[in-house]
C-alpha cells in the first residue's frame, strides 16, 4: 500500500475502535505485543496500539495518482475519520505516502492545497516514506553506484571498503 493512514497510542484500544469500523484496515497491532513475532533475538515489545487504514492503493512510483485517491479518500471517509482521530488514546494520526526515490538531481512532488487542508481539517499530518527506486535496487544487484560500486554476488564479501581486500 502506497498511502496509508496511521493512528497510534499508548492507551488507544483499538479492538473498541474496530468494534464500530467501516473503514479498509490493512493493519492492526496492540500495545505489549512482539515488535518482530518471528525473530529468535529480537524480543522488543510495542509501546503503543495501532491501526493502518489504506487510502490510496496506486504504486510508489505513482505519487499523483496517490495524492488524488487519498484525497478523494479523506473526503469520502472524513466522519469515519474524525472519529478515529477523536477515538480515546489516540494519540497520533497521520498519512503516509509511499514514494519512490527517482533517479533525478532533485526530486520534487507537490500536494494539493486540498489534500493538505482535509488532512488538517481532520487532525492528521502528512509523512513521507521514500524507497529506492527500480534504477537503485538494479544498480545495486549489477555492483552500479547505488552499492558503492562493489559487486553484490555473494562471494563479495572477500573485500571490505573500509578493511581492504582480505588475504
Amino acid at each position: 500500500m502506497s498511502a496509508v493512514i496511521k493512528a497510534s497510542g499508548e492507551q488507544f484500544d483499538v479492538d473498541a475502535f474496530l468494534a464500530g469500523c467501516t473503514l479498509p484496515v490493512w493493519t492492526v497491532y496492540r500495545r505489549g505485543e512482539r515488535r518482530f513475532p518471528g525473530s529468535q533475538t529480537n524480543k522488543d515489545q510495542l509501546t503503543a496500539s495501532g491501526v493502518h487504514v489504506v487510502a490510496s492503493s496506486a504504486d510508489f512510483d505513482e505519487f499523483p495518482k496517490q495524492v488524488a485517491e487519498a484525497t478523494e479518500f479523506l473526503r469520502a471517509q472524513a466522519k469515519e475519520l474524525l472519529r478515529l482521530r477523536s477515538f480515546p488514546g489516540v494519540q497520533m494520526v497521520n498519512i503516509d505516502f509511499g514514494v519512490e526515490r527517482r533517479d533525478v538531481a532533485i526530486q520534487c512532488d507537490y500536494l494539493s492545497q486540498e489534500l493538505i487542508g482535509l488532512a488538517g481539517s481532520l487532525g492528521m499530518g502528512i509523512a513521507f516514506s521514500i524507497f529506492p527506486g527500480q534504477w537503485e535496487t538494479s544498480e545495486a544487484q549489477q555492483g552500479g553506484p547505488a552499492n558503492g560500486g562493489r559487486p553484490s554476488s555473494p562471494d563479495s564479501s572477500s573485500t571490505s571498503p573500509a578493511a581492504g581486500p582480505r588475504r
